[in-house]
């Protein structure tokens, strides 16, 4: 999560900074790749751990509703935003990593 937060502040300041190039764009988007992946890699395998007799339900249910949330909040900011530009893509990636670390925050705390 901190990587896609990184990787969103760099988008904003080459969205504010710099015109659009392969330093401004191409580069924090392949940050942004890399925090997708580290994710993506072990969240499936953690949330569903404890549905060993349905793990293929489990794991349909789960990509059914993430492709839920990245359709409806990910096409919620490109209409609000100006599509034409990074803007949708920094509020989407910052916004859903800082939800997602408030998220654990919030477990953590809630655990103990």
């Amino acid at each position: 999560m901190l990587m896609l937060l990184f990787s969103a502040n760099l988008l904003g300041l080459g969205e504010i900074f710099l015109t659009p190039s392969f330093w401004s764009f191409v580069l924090p988007m392949w940050l942004v790749a890399v925090g997708i992946v580290l994710t993506t890699s072990v969240t499936a395998n953690g949330a569903l751990q404890e549905f060993s007799e349905m793990a293929g339900t489990a794991v349909a249910l789960h990509f059914c509703i993430q492709s839920l949330i990245v359709g409806i909040i990910g096409t919620g900011a490109v209409i609000s935003l100006n599509g034409g530009t990074a803007w949708p893509l920094i509020a989407y990636t910052g916004g859903m990593a800082a939800m997602t670390l408030a998220a654990l925050v919030g477990l953590t705390r809630y655990k103990q």
